[in-house]
């Protein structure tokens, strides 16, 4: 059969060899927009692809402060050393992050659950996940199945919205930015999980509850 997907999933990033340190920062707010939350609750995500196509067209943009704020500190953080040079949902990024990119960005990531990510050349990849639930439906057209049950009973994260940066290990002196760069991020979005890993072996190298 074949599966329609009009959400997010989401899926693995960073460099192919695994020789990186992965940054993550999770915050327990859900960054749905009010508006397209409303409709999934009122609807109990029962909806079909074709309403929720209508329902797309008819809300253009999407939003959320937890979203606008985490993003704007990526592009902005030392000068904007961070700011992206790509984006996009599947690999390989290619759409140019360019004056429009962030409503754009913010817009796909906060109306339905699913990752969109981000990368500069040269140094990090990295996703902001939105873990509410994807919209997927079996099949296509007119016979496509509603929402898939087994989504719409996935019991949700304590924590709903993720960020995960990739930086090579061969980045000459990057360890200590990365650092300082998860006690920033989670200070700037008020929370208390921020960690690095190493990703090829999955060791924490670093706990942000290790400092409080």
């Amino acid at each position: 059969f074949q599966i329609v997907i009009l959400g997010l999933i989401h899926k693995t990033m960073g460099n192919y060899d695994y020789n990186n340190y992965l940054a993550v920062i999770k915050v327990r707010d859900n960054i749905m927009d009010p508006v397209f939350l409303d409709y999934c609750i009122s609807t109990d995500m029962a909806f079909s692809s074709k309403e929720y196509d209508a329902f797309l067209d008819a809300h253009p943009t999407a939003t959320h402060p937890v979203a606008v704020k985490a993003l704007d500190f990526v592009c902005n953080y030392k000068g904007g050393r961070l700011k992206p040079d790509k984006w996009g949902a599947w690999d390989p990024l290619r759409e140019i992050f360019d004056d429009e990119a962030p409503q754009k960005f913010i817009t796909s990531l906060t109306r339905h659950g699913g990752s969109i990510d981000i990368r500069k050349n040269r140094l990090y990849s990295a996703e902001f996940i939105n873990r509410w639930y994807t919209p997927i439906w079996e099949g296509s057209g007119k016979k496509a199945k509603p929402f898939l049950l087994s989504e719409r009973k996935r019991v949700l994260p304590e924590y709903m919205f993720c960020i995960q940066f990739y930086f090579s290990k061969s980045l000459k002196n990057i360890y200590p930015f990365i650092e300082e760069l998860v006690v920033d991020f989670c200070e700037a979005l008020n929370t208390d999980y921020g960690q690095i890993l190493d990703q090829s072996t999955n060791e924490k190298l670093f706990d942000i509850s290790d400092r409080r």
